[in-house]
């Protein structure tokens, strides 16, 4: 496949988006990684996109680490229980500082119960990105918004707890409004039109995050994910 696209007489793009459950997902995930990867060597004009997880871990500007303690401070109570219970519950989103002469914040939003083959395969898209951009390839990797998509509703538990997720500060898309947004995304990446193509390597996934308000959400997300599925079960049923 790969050496069928590099005999295109024509400028190539080439989107990264197969999904498939399990360990399934880091097959498909090396094999288009492969394909990439020759790609960008025989045709280094080639630009490639992705889309990340927003329940991920990211350096995150100190912007929204302002916001994410104003966020913080005014949950005294979910804080205290939070405390109480050794933080297994409503543990803080805000887990450091990195940076030198700037300061970031690292935000942790990943979510266990998603499987160490799901982080896996989107920090392997993460590592691309950034490996290919510092080759001075042209990159679009954008954060794309959690969404109602059939994968997340065949889960009971995500789908409740999403449906539960607003009173956390937490937006879920809908899976046409999640595709228009990321696709007009893409066009404007690859026009060269946005702040991504020009942004310091370390700040690749930073200015045109979808996170839904998971970066400003004051609680880890796998935290609040019980209070999140017994709001939803009494808000809208469960699944």
């Amino acid at each position: 496949m790969a050496s069928w696209l590099a005999e295109l007489e024509r400028p190539l793009s080439i989107g990264c988006y197969a999904y498939r459950d399990g360990g399934d997902f880091v097959r498909v995930v090396m094999a288009m990684d492969v394909i990439v990867a020759k790609l960008l060597d025989a045709r280094p004009e080639t630009a490639v996109a992705f889309l990340l997880t927003p329940t991920d871990a990211y350096a995150v500007p100190e912007e929204v680490i302002e916001g994410w303690e104003v966020a913080y401070q005014q949950r005294p109570l979910l804080r205290g229980l939070g405390n109480l219970l050794g933080q297994r519950l409503f543990a803080p989103n805000l887990r450091g500082h990195v940076g030198n002469n700037k300061q970031y914040g690292l935000i942790d939003s990943i979510v266990p119960q998603q499987g160490p083959n799901y982080i896996l395969a989107k920090r392997v898209q993460q590592w691309r990105a950034i490996n290919a951009k510092a080759n001075g390839h042209l990159v679009s990797c954008n954060v794309a918004p959690a969404s109602f998509t059939s994968s997340v509703l065949s889960n009971k538990l995500f789908a409740t707890g999403y449906r539960g997720a607003q009173s956390f500060g937490l937006e879920i898309f809908q899976p046409a409004t999640a595709n228009g947004l990321m696709a007009a995304q893409l066009v404007a990446d690859l026009a060269g039109d946005t702040a991504v193509s020009n942004v310091p390597l370390h700040e690749l996934f930073m200015p045109t995050a979808n996170h839904g308000g998971m970066w400003r959400t004051p609680f880890q997300v796998r935290s609040a994910l019980v209070a999140g599925v017994l709001i939803g079960l009494v808000s809208g049923g469960y699944g």
